[in-house]
């Protein structure tokens, strides 16, 4: 599985860095993301799993599609924050949280054998995130401090 386009909107963590919108588009296998501190490579790093954005990382109208694929499978994780906080995950393009609830949301991920694993945190000169794992296949992008 791999990570295909990423965009945020409206994160308050970017938004401290002067950038009210980001979208990504990962060309290659292996990314590497450089950037002063501060800049926000944690941030999207930490946005690039398929788990539901929080609401309290978000202004109201900000949102977080992350689109992944499989051999023949897309894979759309949506979470929007207009009004209501509603969650979407589409597989190739029919919704199946129907509930579009963070709950919801994050057990269909678990059902689906996502697996999701935290920073591995390393000296501070370099950090290895591990963002996610589906069916068995390791997806792993880097960031250099």
């Amino acid at each position: 599985m791999k990570l295909v386009s990423l965009k945020l909107k409206g994160n308050i963590r970017l938004a401290q860095s002067g950038i009210d919108y980001f979208e990504w588009n990962p060309s290659a296998d292996i990314q590497i993301l450089l950037g002063t501190n501060g800049c926000g490579k944690s941030t999207v790093m930490g946005e690039s799993s398929p788990l539901p954005a929080k609401p309290s990382d978000y202004e109201k109208g900000g949102y977080k599609i992350a689109v992944f694929e499989d051999k023949q499978t897309t894979y759309v994780f949506s979470s929007l924050f207009e009004g209501k906080p509603e969650h979407l995950f589409e597989v190739n393009g029919v919704n199946i949280n129907t509930g579009k609830t963070i709950t919801v949301q994050s057990t269909i991920c678990r059902d689906n054998t996502i697996r999701i694993k935290r920073r591995n945190r390393k000296p501070c000169w370099y950090r290895a995130y591990i963002t996610y794992t589906l069916v068995n296949k390791i997806t792993t992008n880097f960031s250099i401090n």
